[in-house]
């Protein structure tokens, strides 16, 4: 019994850190709407827009900096096709942008 505890904890432990490791399946070129805060990552000049959502991440592609610079830390409702998928490696996915709305603020 007390070995029993000993392996049903520890799976117990690691179960919600893998839900939470689970994303949807994309594929390239798949249109998708994605709502998040708008948030630059990186230092300049070399900084990258990237959406953060509830339970992912998009790099954005296809923007000016004139348009993403105004809309950082802000609610945004984001209509794209995926450009890179997400691999084994640090790099993020990515969403090629064609179209980006402000969310209200109350949302």
């Amino acid at each position: 019994m007390l070995l029993s505890r000993w392996i049903v904890l520890p799976i117990l432990t690691v179960l919600p850190l893998l839900a939470s490791c689970a994303s949807l399946n994309y594929t390239l070129g798949q249109p998708i709407t994605a709502e998040g805060t708008l948030v630059l990552k990186g230092n300049e000049p070399f900084a990258v827009p990237v959406l953060v959502g509830q339970s992912e991440q998009w790099e954005l592609t296809g923007l000016k900096k004139q348009q993403y610079v105004p809309l950082q830390n802000k609610a945004l409702r984001v209509r794209g096709t995926v450009a890179r998928l997400r691999g084994d490696g640090p790099l993020r996915p990515q969403l090629q942008v064609t179209d980006m709305t402000e969310l209200p603020s109350g949302k």
